[in-house]
């Protein structure tokens, strides 16, 4: 499981967080987020989903569904086994851990909440309630992908996926609090799908809407992100003069 391990220096116990990138990304998406919370007093951690593994096979012709269907699951797998990470480190404070999930991550963050529940906060950046989204949503992606995909292929990924919906774990993802970030400007997101996750979400939540796109490059949303963090999490307003110790490993 490749992955970056960012630790401030000094002996602790700190808080911890955990990252998982969007589906064009790579364990570097929170790379920079991560050193400038270490500089505050917390140690971040940041996988790659499994798809980026050199040894994944191709999937069987005809099973390209089940093959996704695996993978999502083995993700959260994987971030369970950052968290085993975390929790093994005499320096981080096992009832502090959070949760950074953009996209990809924020559409396996409910399942995640469901499973794990060492995880006491989550910030998830515009994700799906369902994979793949309703055959009729209006986001700009799925109207591209209603012109490209014929429907027998699409009810297809749909019947395999939907025992592993996030709307399905969604109500159970208590006491763990939930921090939705959605962007004005997402072409993959609609606004009917971004209330439908909120809404299905049963634990503490609350969310706010950015004027900007699926990317999420803006700096407000950046700040709002690591101010909420911090205060939910309980790091206080210090800065860490030392860099902190980058590592990379599996």
């Amino acid at each position: 499981m490749p992955g970056y391990l960012v630790v401030p220096s000094g002996k602790g116990p700190f808080p911890s967080h955990f990252y998982m990138h969007w589906g064009q990304g790579n364990k570097g998406e929170f790379l920079s987020e991560a050193v400038e919370m270490a500089h505050r007093g917390a140690i971040g951690i940041m996988i790659d989903a499994p798809y980026w593994r050199p040894d994944v096979p191709p999937p069987a012709k005809g099973k390209e569904a089940e093959s996704e269907r695996d993978s999502y699951v083995q993700m959260v797998m994987d971030l369970r086994r950052a968290v085993d990470v975390l929790v093994a480190r005499p320096d981080v404070d096992p009832g502090c851990i959070g949760y950074v999930g953009h996209s990809l991550g924020a559409t396996w963050g409910a399942p995640l909440a469901a499973a794990e529940k060492r995880i006491k906060v989550l910030v998830l950046m515009g994700g799906l309630a369902k994979v793949p989204p309703d055959w009729d949503d209006d986001s700009f992606y799925q109207q591209v992908q209603r012109a490209m995909t014929p429907r027998e292929a699409f009810d297809k990924e749909a019947t395999v996926l939907a025992p592993i919906e996030p709307e399905r774990f969604a109500p159970n993802t208590g006491p763990a609090k939930i921090y939705f970030q959605w962007a004005e400007h997402d072409m993959y997101i609609s606004r009917k799908s971004a209330d439908e996750y909120f809404t299905a979400v049963g634990g503490p939540k609350e969310q706010k809407w950015y004027f900007t796109s699926h990317e999420f490059n803006d700096a407000e949303s950046k700040s709002d992100r690591t101010s909420w963090l911090m205060h939910t999490l309980g790091i206080k307003l210090i800065r860490i003069s030392q860099p902190p110790t980058l590592g990379r490993g599996s």
